[in-house]
């Protein structure tokens, strides 16, 4: 299975976090206590419930062995850490990786116990990245990119199309086949003896061009312009005879790019080209990211993550599954056997995960927010970043919302929270000097906005009681989430 190339730095940080993915649990002083100041904190998700797993979740990330062109294609540091970013497919058990500013090729072999060791095989032509590279009956075939030119970071878009055959033993010879019609980095999707390339208009403005052709193990056959999605989207798949498109849409002007929804869309996929578009279930973000598919799911590897299952009828919603860890969004994956695999080129950032295994630290929502954008409660700070108020010289720690579901702070206190003198408690940061102590009424006992159920007064620095929406992820336990608000509609 194919991925998106990214077009950004390699190691992004949170918008408050540089850690990896831990959560707080927090429970209660006794109800009298005002102050607040009893609380007792754990990790890996104590207190937390599973639920039932769904068949398209991930299970935790484990670390894997690094893609190996670390030391001569990335530059600078974190956070600010760019890799040049190869191009991954499976076939048979088997990863390929071509490219990244490089002609280099490396494979490896793919089980339970992740990636295999890497190793060397035969060179690209020409040293390329944002290439797109599909497989079909044991042939690779890649269809343009960027090409690295004399001066050092130079790249242009190329028309080249190369292909390739495939084996536990590497990449044999390649060879240059049908050039797509115009030099362009395109997403492309094998389906049925055909390859499908949907890319940025010729022209530089207005929706995607499209276009299909015949794949054989001669190489690509001439290329017939089809019908293209109504938008540029970050990335498409093909699956089950049907191509889908989404991610990375367009933000108002003035607004957050990490709130917006992204356009989604799909069409059949037929020997006479590319059917009537349909759109579909959009992605709730629009930040570019990888994405991989697995069976009949796509995964939008964001933080969070977010998955969806799809069907001749389009895609279905998108949930959220567990994060990549440490704060890092991966290279390129591809899917094996009930696994992902991501392989990065910054050492300690590749990992794999099972799909459909169970993960006590990812957190599952009973009862989930009325909206589908939502910021969770977490500690003020940890390992190094975070959010904090000074009061009258006294520093404490401030009501931080993030939108990664999987550090939200765990109330063990439900019962509590719903008498009169509510829940007080503690909830605990990493550096604990911003520790900030609040007190919980779940449900709220005044009459609360829409969209909320809960509210909660800091100890220091509020007068009145904040609003928020209080979920359950067990029987006395729960987090506070609030609605992301658009500073501009769409």
């Amino acid at each position: 299975m194919v991925s998106t190339k990214l077009r950004r730095p390699q190691l992004v940080l949170r918008s408050f976090w540089a850690g990896g993915l831990v959560l707080s649990i927090v429970g209660c002083a006794p109800s009298s206590n005002g102050g607040g100041t009893g609380g007792t904190t754990g990790t890996g998700g104590v207190g937390a419930t599973t639920g039932a797993v769904l068949s398209g979740a991930l299970g935790p990330w484990a670390l894997t062995a690094d893609y190996p062109l670390a030391a001569n294609n990335c530059a600078g540091a974190a956070p600010n850490l760019y890799c040049a970013q190869q191009t991954c497919v499976a076939s048979s058990g088997t990863v390929y990786c071509i490219g990244g500013e490089s002609t280099s090729t490396y494979y490896s072999q793919l089980s339970s116990a992740g990636l295999g060791s890497w190793m060397p095989t035969a060179d690209y032509p020409v040293p390329v990245e944002e290439e797109s590279c599909s497989v079909s009956s044991d042939y690779i075939f890649c269809v343009g990119g960027n090409i690295g030119g004399a001066d050092a970071g130079a790249i242009s878009p190329t028309a080249d199309v190369y292909y390739a055959p495939l084996s536990p033993s590497g990449i044999g010879a390649w060879t240059a086949s049908t050039p797509y019609p115009y030099a362009t980095a395109p997403q492309c999707m094998i389906n049925s003896g055909y390859i499908y390339c949907i890319s940025a208009n010729s022209t530089g403005v207005g929706s995607p061009d499209a276009y299909y052709a015949p794949i054989s193990s001669s190489g690509v056959g001439a290329w017939t312009p089809t019908a293209g999605p109504p938008t540029w989207t970050e990335g498409c798949s093909s699956i089950g005879g049907y191509g889908y498109c989404f991610g990375g849409g367009s933000c108002p002007p003035d607004g957050p790019s990490s709130d917006c929804y992204s356009p989604s869309y799909f069409a059949p996929l037929t020997p006479n080209g590319i059917g009537t578009w349909n759109t579909t279930t959009e992605l709730p973000t629009a930040v570019s990211a990888t994405y991989v598919t697995a069976g009949s799911y796509i995964y939008y590897l964001s933080i969070p993550v977010f998955f969806a299952a799809v069907s001749a009828d389009g895609i279905g919603p998108w949930e959220t599954t567990t994060n990549y860890p440490d704060s890092s969004y991966p290279s390129d994956c591809v899917s094996n056997g009930g696994y992902l695999y991501c392989a990065s080129p910054v050492a300690g950032s590749s990992y794999f995960a099972q799909i459909g295994a169970p993960n006590p630290q990812a957190l599952q929502l009973e009862d989930p927010p009325p909206f589908p954008r939502s910021e969770y409660l977490i500690p003020a700070w940890t390992n190094g970043e975070g959010c904090s108020v000074s009061v009258n010289g006294v520093v404490a720690g401030a009501p931080c919302f993030g939108k990664d579901i999987d550090q939200a702070v765990v109330f063990d206190c439900a019962s509590q929270a719903s008498t009169a003198a509510g829940c007080a408690t503690t909830v605990m940061s990493s550096n604990t000097t911003y520790n900030y102590d609040l007190t919980i009424w779940y449900p709220c006992r005044n009459q609360t906005p829409t969209g909320t159920n809960c509210c909660f007064l800091p100890a220091l620095g509020y007068d009145t009681a904040l609003y928020g929406w209080c979920g359950a992820v067990g029987s006395n336990s729960f987090i506070i989430g609030s609605q992301i608000t658009l500073q501009q509609s769409q």
